[in-house]
């Protein structure tokens, strides 16, 4: 009986998303946006945080005497992941979309 209702459940969705998805392309433009929205405050909150981060290990390298590279090589990787992933979503969806 479980597997019967999750049949039935799984062939409804499908059909529905089908239907959704034949009308007009407007429906994909909210999550569009919320993208970019996303794209710009990542962008901006992850500089301020890696900027904060390599100046925390500076200082923290100035204090013990002894700088600690393979923090200073994770805080730019994860800078660099942190910037370029939102533009890499951007790239994918785009390119899904065409």
């Amino acid at each position: 009986m479980k597997l019967l209702s999750k049949a039935i459940l799984t062939t409804t969705v499908m059909i529905s998303s089908n239907a959704y998805a034949a009308g007009s392309a407007d429906w994909v433009k909210p999550a569009t946006s919320l993208m970019e929205s996303l794209e710009v405050g990542m962008v901006d909150i992850g500089a301020l945080i890696i900027g904060i981060g390599l100046i925390g290990v500076a200082l923290w390298g100035a204090a013990s005497g002894k700088l600690d590279w393979g923090k200073i090589a994770t805080v730019v990787i994860c800078g660099v992941i942190i910037t370029a992933g939102p533009a890499g979503v951007r790239l994918l969806l785009s390119n899904s979309a065409s």
